[in-house]
């Protein structure tokens, strides 16, 4: 070991001898067999130094201690290692001592003893392989514990030992029970280490061995890559054949697990590295088939693109079996749908299909045939089979085997390639040729093919064009053989693919030529076919024939009238759609070409007519644009109206009537026009539903439609008789739906407007029309009339608002304007007022331009003109508030000002309600405001006009003083002088009197009026209004709070009770609530503040309110105000024996009983005891000795000052009781709105009403008829998921399973759903796994070790360049050492020498 090393970390013993130390002795001790001396218990021994430990790491160096060290011999070395050992702590061995007399050599000798170490250690090994080599020795050896130290005996650089340990590993390998503890031992690591540093081929070989064997065992798969083993071999294989054996077997058998196990990526990667080299070719393909056949495994395979490209190569392989393991290898990747597309892209279909070429092995065109079968799944999998020829090889290999059920897949992979449009490229004449020479049999085993033979004929019919292949007819005979083929089962798949065939052929073929030879087939299908798909190619290829006028005979004749009856009579629940809509097609094209006789068309109309009747009821689109076309047709012939009429023609017009198409609207109006031709049915037609039909049909965005409803109204109401019938079915509401909504077209208009007028004709018609929209009319004539006509309208519509059922009709913006416009040229207005009468046509009106119209009148002058314009407005604003939020504008009040300041007593009146209503609505209050409208009321009320418009202005301005915002603007106007001069004048009006009071209050509540209403006398006026003769209670109520209130402001007190505003606060006090006795009671307190108003509150009877107020309230707020106040009051000597003999002593005693209850606001409770027993102690002189309340004054007294904290006077500093909160008892000053009238009792105008009368004319029409346009139809490409549409589908699937099975294989046990896979997916078996190969290498045996090592072979004797560290943790998998002796067990780890 190089000197730089560090030395190991086993201790060595101090010899045990009979010396004894003295305590002297201890200071500095020298140890004879270790030359040195040490001081201190330096080893933890407590003073028992001749027993002491030593590190080797703590002695000197050697050639510090060359001289002073002793040779120990080997037999004392030998007795040293046997001794017991010590149970000290582990990591600490004791040695044996070395007896003193033992001469110790000096180092020059140490070279000799590592070349006796060293062959000691080839002998062991030499051993050991000895022994391996003998298989009946292994028990022995593994109970021996052979396997730890033989891997330590491995760790070192001496390779002829490596080549004994690595042979002897090799031999041990070959059982079980090695293997596992070689596994377990972490011998992995050390073979990785052993192939990274050496070059020896023996040695390689033998480790390579090695790890090949322990590959046998299962569940270490992961470790082979975790301990880089794996990486070692792939590096080492490619020196010589032999090590590529062994690497091949190792990946093979890491390829075995049936489970995924961690790192399986990197064996993936490992084995597609070394299979582009790998001679072993089965081996490889086992291998990789063994990772196939896995699930989880296949989404990491596909990860590597190279592993394409060794299967591509295995699969075209000479070889049968390994040709075989590929294909297996491919057909597990097709099974799964993600490698699918890798394996297209990376050239697998090409290689397949070589195979199909040239192979002839049954088992493995049947998996080839699965994997195509899977491949074909994919759209771009079946365009790569076709590339690459498939269709011709498989046209070959049919002619080559003669196992059925292989033909089966050949016919079966024919026609998965030929339903893609993009592979009939690749169809060649003679492939065509080849399909279209099939001859069907009814065999058991081929009669299955007949299926993928007619599938293939209908794709390629389905995509060819004419120039594509010669259709001869030749050809078509050959087909048709296929199409008339009648051996099938009924209900079959072939059935419908005879359909399919047919179908298409009606495409490539003329339609003589198919239907003569054809005919007698269609007719199967239609009328003896129960499936549904079948009847409906019956339907198309009947379509395509009837495209042909003059086949059209013929096919009524051979019986097509019994498939239209039979397929549009089948149940709703089983009937197709599109094959109904086909049926009705060929009747409506049997018609417009006109081919066949009248008795013929009168027999068809005869057979389907109820049929479609029943039809409409589906409510289907196209099936209802099918029956109106068929309808019209029928119309058309008059011996069949009667009685289509009396069979339900109506009420299935009615319903095709609610369609949108508008080609269904226009079938179902022309229907309409030609029965109504027919006078002798009109009466029937009204009496079945015409009118319902007509109206639905009235609302059609068709211009057409509309005017040919026009007309069969106007038809219709040619007779007298049929007026009332017609207007009572709904006519007037459908003419008035076309000329006022839907149509813009003066003719269309004319025409509605004439048959109004026919109907009008009955004077029973008025309310009903009228009621349905008559008005609508009357506007259309309006916008086209003369100036001549404007007088005649304008009573119309006069007239048709006199009933209150028909005034909503004319509420509509567009006969509003036009009304409107009229009446700016005659100035009638009456008419206005019968709309109004109804709350929900001002809107109407005022979207029209009725504030336009009434400032136009209005400017005349005429007063009867301007009371109905007032009337008019007050109607209009009156009753709506969206309407005032909408319509109320500047324009409007200045009107309404204007209108106000007439001498006209109706039209005060009329702008007083209306005033009134807006100030009660808070989205026109604010326009009184902005536009100045208080002025103008307060001005009017200066004029004194009636009692009943004073009154209303009066609420008007209360209403808008009721609003808090609005306050300051109402008190800036004048108002107080206005109030004073109305409460000088209506002395004898209690009403107005009381109206003047609320406005006060509320005025009295915003702070910022205070000083206006001060200045204008406001207080003398609140007392004025008090002290009136008749005043109410209310009045008078309001009148207090509002002096309360202003006393409450930055007023002058004093001022304000030489105004007599004490008066209505006393009489406050005892007249209200809570809430005034609250306002009264701080009122009252502020009042006692200033000293100089104490004696004039004592004078006008203060004390006696406030202590009544003390005795009969139970808020605490209010008791601390009133002994506040006789606190205050008491401050003046001779009020206080009007206190006390007022009883205010014994009220104070009873209020000190009463806030002991609880619960109480302590902080209020607080401090009216405080001020309680100021006020008691003032007046503690006065006592009276005949109260019972006053008896305990002292005592309580007492009790009070005692408990009492504080000296504070808060009742002379207190100001807190005059700030007013939301929260707080004394609530902020809010307008009060309890004056204003109750909904039911505002005031509201009733306008009166007036009548007159209406006349009309009448027109006729033309009818028009047009060919329906016939659908494009397209071949049909079958598709097996709509094809196997029988109840017989399960057991047609497992009979075709068990015919395609061959013997000894299995399918899947559930078929899948795409494609023709949900027909029989037959299913692959995959073979099992391969085995892992449990047949264990053997070693090369090493060369015999040199026993005797001389100084030349000393010095060139080989070796490996790796070395060992020992560290104290111990890794799971790594390679341990076990301490002989301690058993402790230590790790190994490298360490390079170079470094």
């Amino acid at each position: 070991m190089d000197s730089d090393v560090r030395p190991s970390t086993r201790g060595i013993a101090l010899p045990t001898s009979s010396l004894c130390f003295s305590n002297d002795e201890v200071d500095l001790i020298g140890v004879p067999h270790l030359g040195f001396t040490y001081k201190g218990d330096t080893f933890y021994q407590r003073g028992l130094y001749n027993d002491a430990l030593l590190y080797l790491s703590r002695l000197p160096r050697k050639q510090q201690q060359k001289q002073r060290h002793h040779q120990i011999s080997s037999a004392e070395s030998t007795e040293r290692r046997t001794t017991t050992p010590s149970k000290r702590k582990v990591g600490l061995t004791k040695l044996t001592p070395v007896r003193q007399d033992t001469p110790l050599q000096p180092d020059d000798g140490g070279d000799n003893s590592k070349e006796q170490k060293l062959h000691r250690k080839r002998q062991c090994a030499s051993a050991i392989d000895a022994m391996a080599s003998n298989v009946i020795l292994h028990p022995n050896l593994f109970n021996d514990n052979v396997i730890p130290n033989l891997l330590s005996l491995s760790r070192t650089k001496d390779l002829i030992t490596s080549r004994s340990c690595a042979s002897a590993l090799c031999h041990l390998s070959s059982s079980a029970k090695g293997r596992e503890m070689m596994l377990q031992n972490g011998c992995l690591s050390l073979l990785q280490t052993i192939l990274s540093f050496s070059t020896d081929e023996t040695l390689v070989y033998n480790v390579l061995a090695t790890a090949a064997n322990l590959s046998i065992e299962d569940s270490f798969e992961s470790m082979f890559v975790k301990e880089k083993v794996l990486e070692s071999i792939l590096a080492q294989c490619k020196a010589n054949e032999k090590l590529e054996d062994l690497c091949t077997f190792t990946l093979f058998n890491l390829s075995c697990p049936t489970y995924t196990y961690p790192r399986i990526n990197d064996v993936i990667r490992a084995l597609v590295d070394h299979g582009r080299v790998c001679r072993d070719r089965l081996l490889l393909s086992q291998a990789l088939y063994n990772l196939c056949v896995t699930k989880s495994n296949r989404a990491k395979i596909i990860t590597f693109t190279d592993v394409f490209d060794i299967l591509n190569r295995l699969t075209v392989s000479q070889d049968t079996i390994v040709r075989g393991n590929a294909l297996s290898c491919v057909q597990c990747l097709a099974e799964t749908e993600s490698c699918r597309k890798p394996l297209i892209a990376n050239g697998a279909i090409s290689s397949l299909v070589s195979v199909l070429k040239t192979t002839s092995d049954a088992q493995d065109l049947r998996c080839l045939f699965s994997v195509l079968d899977n491949l074909a799944c994919e759209n771009r999998g079946c365009e790569e089979m076709a590339n690459v020829g498939a269709l011709n090889s498989l046209a070959q290999l049919s002619n080559l085997i003669l196992d059925p059920h292989l033909k089966t897949s050949v016919y079966k992979t024919i026609s998965l390639l030929v339903r893609s449009e993009a592979n009939f490229a690749f169809i060649d004449t003679g492939f065509f040729e080849f399909i279209i020479s099939y001859t069907h049999s009814q065999t058991r085993d081929e009669k299955h093919i007949s299926q993928y033979v007619l599938h293939s004929l209908s794709c390629i019919v389905g995509w060819c064009s004419l120039s594509q292949f010669e259709m001869t007819p030749k050809n078509l005979s050959k087909l048709l053989y296929h199409v008339m083929y009648s051996l099938f089962d009924e209900q079959s798949f072939e059935e419908y693919l005879q359909a399919v065939l047919l179908y298409n052929l009606s495409f490539r073929y003329t339609a003589s030529d198919l239907a003569t030879e054809a005919i007698t087939r269609l007719l199967y299908f239609g009328l003896q076919s129960s499936r549904d798909d079948v009847q409906s190619l019956a339907c198309s290829t009947l379509f395509n024939l009837c495209r042909e006028p003059t086949l059209h005979r013929f096919i009524f004749e051979c019986g097509v009238l019994q498939i239209l009856v039979a397929l549009l009579s089948k149940p709703t629940v089983i009937a197709n759609t599109q094959t109904t809509c086909m049926c009705l097609e060929i009747i409506c094209v049997l018609f417009d070409r006109k081919q066949l006789q009248e008795t013929s068309y009168v027999q068809l109309i005869r057979s389907v007519f109820s049929i479609l009747v029943k039809l409409c009821e589906r409510g289907d689109a196209a099936i209802n644009a099918g029956c109106a076309a068929c309808f019209a047709r029928f119309g058309l012939f008059e011996p069949c109206r009667i009685e289509m009429v009396r069979n339900g023609l109506i009420a299935a017009l009615s319903m095709l009537a609610g369609e949108d198409d508008s080609e269904t609207l226009q079938l179902c109006v022309s229907t309409y026009s030609h029965l109504s031709c027919d006078s002798s049915i009109c009466r029937e037609l009204i009496e079945k539903g015409i009118v319902h039909s007509l109206s639905s049909l009235a609302a059609a965005p068709e211009e057409e439609v509309r005017r040919a409803c026009a007309i069969a109204f106007c038809n219709l109401s040619t007779n007298e008789e049929n007026i009332v019938t017609l207007v009572k079915h709904g006519a007037v509401k459908a003419l008035l739906v076309i000329s006022c909504v839907k149509s813009n077209d003066a003719i269309t208009r004319r025409m509605c407007m004439k048959a109004v007028m026919n109907l009008m004709r009955s004077e029973l018609n008025i309310p009903t029309m009228c009621n349905e929209g008559l008005p609508w009319a009357f506007t259309i004539f309006a916008m086209s009339s003369e100036e001549q006509d404007f007088p005649i309208l304008a009573d119309a519509f006069c007239g048709l608002s006199y009933y209150k059922e028909t005034r909503r009709g004319l509420a509509k913006t567009s006969t509003l304007q036009c009304f409107l416009g009229i009446l700016q040229r005659i100035y009638d207005l009456p008419c206005i007022l019968n709309l109004l009468t109804d709350v929900d046509v001002a809107g109407p009106l005022l979207e029209a331009g009725l504030m336009h119209e009434l400032h136009h009148v209005s400017k005349a002058g005429n007063m009867e003109q301007c009371r109905i314009v007032t009337q008019i407005l007050t109607a209009t604003f009156q009753s709506s508030h969206d309407i005032r939020v909408k319509y109320l504008d500047y324009g409007s009040f200045h009107l309404l000002e204007s209108m106000l300041k007439s001498n006209d007593a109706t039209t005060k009146r009329c702008c007083a309600i209306l005033l009134h209503i807006c100030s009660l609505d808070e989205s026109s209050v604010h326009g009184l405001i902005l536009n100045e409208t208080i002025p103008t009321i307060l001005q009017t009320i200066r004029e004194e006009p009636e009692i009943q418009v004073m009154l209303l202005l009066m609420r008007t301005l209360y209403n808008i003083s009721c609003l808090e915002q609005l306050l300051v603007h109402v008190c800036q106007s004048g108002i107080v002088t206005s109030i004073g001069f109305i409460v000088s004048s209506q002395e004898d009006e209690p009403a107005s009197i009381a109206m003047c009071a609320a406005i006060m209050r509320n005025l009295s509540c915003e702070p910022l009026c205070h000083a206006q209403l001060v200045n204008a006398h406001a207080t003398a006026l609140l007392v004025s209004i008090f002290g009136t003769k008749q005043v109410t209670k209310v009045a008078k109520e309001d009148s207090a709070v509002g002096i309360c209130n202003l006393l409450l402001g930055s007023v002058n007190s004093s001022v304000m009770l030489t105004q007599g505003a004490l008066s209505p606060i006393l009489w406050l006090s005892n007249h209200s609530g809570v809430e005034s006795n609250i306002l009264c009671s701080a009122v009252l307190r502020k009042l006692a503040m200033p000293p100089g108003n104490i004696q004039q509150l004592v004078d006008e009877g203060a004390v006696p309110c406030i202590a009544s107020l003390l005795a009969t309230t139970s808020n605490l707020y209010i008791k601390r105000n009133c002994t506040a106040t006789f606190c205050l009051l008491a401050r003046k000597q001779s009020v206080k024996p009007i206190l006390a003999t007022n009883g205010v002593i014994s009220l104070t005693l009873e209020l000190f009983e009463d806030l002991k209850r609880p619960p109480k606001d302590a902080e209020m409770v607080r401090s009216i005891e405080r001020m309680s027993v100021d006020l008691i102690t003032v007046l503690a002189e006065f006592v009276r000795p005949d109260a019972p309340g006053e008896k305990h004054v002292t005592s309580t007294l007492v009790q009070l000052v005692e408990g009492d904290e504080t000296g504070i006077c808060e009742w002379e500093q207190d100001r807190e009781f005059l700030v007013r909160r939301a929260t707080g008892p004394l609530q902020l000053a809010k307008p009060s709105s309890a004056r204003q009238l109750k909904s039911s009792d505002i005031p509201m105008l009733k306008a009166p009403l007036f009548p007159v009368t209406s006349q009309g004319f009448s027109e006729s029409f033309v009818l028009v008829n047009a060919e329906r346009k016939l659908r494009e139809l397209k071949p049909c490409i079958p598709n097996l998921e709509d094809t196997y549409k029988s109840d017989k589908l399960d057991t047609s699937i497992n009979q075709l399973k068990k015919l395609l099975m061959s013997q000894g294989t299995t399918t899947a046990s559930n078929s899948r759903l795409s494609g023709w896979k949900k027909v029989a997916s037959i299913e692959f078996a995959s073979r099992k796994m391969f085995p892992k190969i449990r047949t264990a290498f053997s070693p090369i045996q090493p060369p015999a070790p040199v026993l005797a090592i001389g100084e030349h072979e000393r010095k060139v004797r080989p070796e490996i360049n790796v070395s060992y560290t020992m560290t104290q943790h111990t890794i799971v998998a790594s390679p341990i050492r076990t301490t002989p002796g301690t058993g402790r067990r230590r790790t190994l780890t490298p360490v390079h020498l170079n470094e």
